[in-house]
């Protein structure tokens, strides 16, 4: 997909300089550039800088350093997602995947499904300035630059309670702004009513982008789970993310917590979101549905706002309803659709559960009540 790009109003490629050929994959660049960016994610190419990712780039020298390259790519905010990422296309239980949802894709099908196509080019330019930020917070020492693994796998990092804290007060203000980009009828309800669908979402998306990331990684097999978009938590070793907790947190504490964290059932909610292999459009559609929630709200609003909900959540249907049976040509889409709503069912019931369980670890004296999530997400 190429369009005009509001970041570049100079059409220069922002990986190298040279001349743009338009928005690809979200980003003015060059046809090179592009090229490049296209063929390093669709073959999940591995490359390693001898210079530690400080290589300058410019229209000259861009091809000296593929790694370097590929970062930039990344930092200016081009989306892999929008290069290598599968839609369903067998409408069956074990939901094989064979076509690529990519740019053009989207804008191919932009006036059949406006809502989720927005949704999605949206949140995955979200996600990537996300990133990014994360990384400038990590602390000195945890950016690994040389690993021979997907970007984002190298930057893991173990997270503590403060940290966690620090990044998502950080993400607030993207995640802010991407729903006033991506909602516009979110701008027309009461101040009352926006925060109490803002406070909902921050709790839903946090345990839903923190599962699925987990899922995908394989976390679970380490007794892990993923704690933002760079940092985990390690159930193993739960005084790593207890950090600065309150003596009243004794070691009693940490070994229930790390025994509970470890519980079976919650490794096989991860295997089963790893399964089911979401396209980025039924994605788009999970996170819209979470945005417009009216189920487990921690604050109540008023009846036109519920209203309101259930009149996008209406419009979210139908467009899956058109992107499953115009766009995939498939009509019997029942038993994907149910997995795709339990899934956001299981989202806020862990987000509920989530709310519970942190106002126990201040009880406790192993969270502080002054922490920026805590105040943001609690009953």
């Amino acid at each position: 997909m190429r369009t005009p790009s509001a970041r570049n109003t100079g059409r220069s490629c922002l990986i190298c300089g040279a001349k743009s050929e338009g928005a690809n994959s979200g980003v003015e660049s060059c046809r090179a550039c592009s090229a490049f960016f296209r063929r390093s994610v669709s073959e999940s190419a591995k490359y390693v800088c001898k210079n530690e990712l400080k290589c300058e780039l410019t229209r000259e020298n861009k091809r000296m350093c593929r790694a370097c390259r590929l970062r930039r790519c990344l930092e200016v905010g081009m989306l892999p997602e929008h290069v290598k990422s599968t839609t369903i296309i067998s409408m069956d239980t074990s939901g094989s995947s064979t076509t690529v949802e990519d740019d053009d894709f989207l804008e191919s099908n932009l006036t059949r499904i406006p809502l989720l196509a927005n949704v999605s080019t949206q949140y995955h330019a979200s996600r990537s300035r996300r990133f990014y930020s994360e990384l400038s917070l990590l602390p000195i020492g945890a950016k690994k630059s040389n690993a021979a693994e997907p970007l984002e796998a190298q930057q893991l990092h173990p997270c503590s309670v403060e940290l966690a804290d620090t990044l998502w007060k950080t993400n607030l203000r993207f995640i802010t702004d991407f729903i006033n980009i991506t909602f516009e009828e979110f701008s027309n309800l009461e101040a009352s009513d926006k925060y109490g669908l803002y406070r909902s979402f921050i709790a839903t998306l946090f345990v839903y982008e923190l599962e699925e990331a987990s899922a995908l990684n394989h976390l679970e097999m380490e007794q892990k789970r993923q704690m933002s978009r760079t940092t985990y938590i390690d159930f193993k070793r739960p005084e790593l993310f207890f950090t600065n907790r309150e003596s009243t947190a004794d070691q009693k504490f940490l070994e229930t917590w790390s025994k509970a964290c470890c519980d079976p059932m919650h490794f096989r909610q991860l295997a089963e979101i790893r399964n089911l292999n979401v396209s980025v459009v039924e994605r788009s559609a999970i996170i819209a549905l979470l945005f417009w929630n009216v189920d487990d709200l921690d604050m109540p609003i008023s009846e036109e706002a519920l209203a309101f909900c259930y009149q996008m959540r209406a419009r979210i249907m139908r467009e899956l309803h058109v992107y499953y049976t115009e766009i995939l040509h498939k009509d019997d889409y029942c038993v994907r659709l149910c997995k795709i709503l339990d899934n956001v069912h299981e989202t806020n019931a862990h987000a509920s559960g989530m709310r519970t369980e942190i106002v126990m670890y201040v009880m406790a004296g192993a969270m502080k009540p002054d922490l920026t999530l805590f105040d943001l997400i609690r009953v």
